[in-house]
């Protein structure tokens, strides 16, 4: 027996010797399993939205290999680089400056690849997105 059973089973046969008037209440608690929560569901994408997104992927995958060609070119000219290599740059307008200075040949180089490889970061970052 539970003690709230021994409880009220004290408390009625107490009643009963004193001539008192005992009302018993009895509840009974059911333990109900928990609701699983409920995603909200996501509506289907359109064949026009899955085409859309495939094409930006499609898109993207192009960007990254041409990227990642540049990369690759880039290393090669630095690789092979020797001290006759010069750095041009020119303007639309057709002005332009060179030099052959071995330090911003090594800077331009750097500049390059920090760019590049920045540029195939963010490409990433857009494809798992």
């Amino acid at each position: 027996m539970t003690s709230t059973a021994k409880k009220a089973k004290e408390a009625t046969a107490e009643a009963a010797s004193t001539g008192a008037e005992v009302k018993t209440t009895m509840q009974v608690v059911k333990s109900e399993p928990e609701a699983e929560a409920k995603q909200p569901e996501t509506p289907k994408p359109t064949v026009q939205e899955l085409k859309g997104q495939i094409c930006d992927r499609f898109n993207l995958v192009e960007k990254h290999d041409q990227l990642s060609g540049q990369l690759a070119d880039l290393k090669n000219f630095e690789a092979n680089i020797t001290n006759d290599a010069r750095v041009r740059i020119e303007n639309g307008s057709g002005r332009s400056f060179s030099s052959a200075d071995p330090a911003a040949v090594r800077r331009q180089i750097e500049y390059c690849r920090q760019s590049i490889e920045a540029q195939i970061k963010e490409v990433e970052n857009l494809i798992f997105a």
